[in-house]
């Protein structure tokens, strides 16, 4: 006879995995009913942390360990917390201890890096990359997180590093970026571009949002939208963008990629927040923007800036590319950049906002 509890637990995992509110209640009923069901306390305590209940997650991940203490996810996601709530000691031993509990989970060693990379401790990120690698972990995150922090260059970020770092992320990723960081980029872009047009009163766009995360651009031209397409890696962030209900459709994909396949003049206006931080080298981008454009339509993006390189891979893992090159880029590519605003990406990260209309 089938055990009800595991049916039960099985049925709040299907919601947990589709981020189903109702799963929450039906971890807590189990919980009630069987306090040692560790699998169902960690999955509650991961729902509190991505509603930005930091002490109710912190007190679940606690608990699991008292009960599990080799339970390593529950380690690392407490280091997560801890983070966020800025003990960066407290964090980075978590994740020490999480690695060393379970040294092929790959994301306390990202974790542990990117947290040592905040610091200022590179070589010391740079060892826990390296040694990911040595253990066999996801060559293509962990081979571009050591490029950034030993200072080499690679051309883009790869599409694994991309998809974990926005996946990891998503359920929290407005409240942290919007509400605690004053995280602005679509909306002045939104303003950017739509401040230009001239005559524009009551005009409706076909409009691309590349990387469209959780909508965020959606929210800021929703509004003067005909179709709202959006393009993105992660499948987590796209659950976001969906629930939001602005866009006519979203397409997990390379936003290359999906270019290269988008028919030609098919849009008034492509946007792009904060996805160039991703790649360096622009010129197949540029182009591919350029024919899915209509005569005279807008493209609106931003980047975090260098200027003693055309384009420069970080210590942080993402890109930068300078004033000199991207205008470079747009005259090669029938754009004319109608404007451009200097603005703080996030957290002091200096940028530019540019707009474009193509010739």
């Amino acid at each position: 006879m089938p055990d009800p509890r595991a049916q039960r637990y099985a049925q709040a995992l299907a919601l947990y995995e589709r981020n189903d509110p109702g799963a929450a209640a039906l971890f807590e009923s189990l919980l009630a009913e069987d306090p040692a069901h560790v699998a169902a306390r960690y999955k509650l305590a991961n729902l509190r942390k991505e509603a930005g209940a930091l002490d109710a997650a912190m007190a679940g991940y606690t608990e699991v360990l008292r009960r599990d203490p080799a339970h390593a996810e529950a380690m690392n996601n407490l280091g997560a917390v801890l983070q966020m709530r800025g003990d960066n000691a407290g964090a980075e031993n978590y994740y020490r201890r999480a690695i060393a509990t379970n040294p092929g989970l790959a994301a306390p060693a990202a974790n542990l890096g990117r947290l040592l990379q905040t610091l200022g401790r590179i070589d010391e990120a740079a060892r826990v990359f390296s040694d990911a690698l040595e253990r066999g972990l996801d060559a293509g995150l962990f081979g571009h997180l050591l490029d950034a922090a030993s200072g080499h260059g690679s051309a883009r970020a790869p599409v694994s590093y991309v998809r974990e770092t926005f996946d990891a992320f998503a359920a929290g990723f407005e409240q942290h970026l919007v509400g605690e960081l004053r995280y602005e980029v679509p909306r002045r872009l939104a303003a950017l571009v739509l401040g230009d047009n001239e005559g524009g009163e009551g005009r409706r766009f076909d409009i691309l949002d590349l990387g469209c995360g959780t909508g965020l651009v959606g929210d800021a031209l929703g509004a003067v939208a005909a179709s709202l397409v959006g393009v993105d890696l992660s499948p987590k962030m796209l659950e976001e963008a969906r629930r939001k209900g602005r866009y006519s459709a979203l397409h997990e994909a390379d936003i290359l990629e999906w270019l290269v396949s988008a028919p030609r003049d098919r849009f008034d206006l492509v946007v792009a927040a904060d996805v160039f931080i991703y790649i360096g080298e622009l010129e197949r981008v540029f182009r591919e923007v350029a024919r899915v454009l209509r005569k005279a339509g807008k493209f609106g993006f931003s980047v975090e800036t260098c200027v003693d390189a055309p384009w420069r891979l970080l210590p942080t893992g993402r890109y930068a590319q300078s004033d000199g090159y991207v205008l470079d880029l747009a005259s090669r590519n029938s754009l004319r950049i109608g404007g451009r605003v200097p603005v703080e990406i996030r957290g002091g990260v200096p940028g530019m906002l540019y707009f474009a209309e193509k010739c």
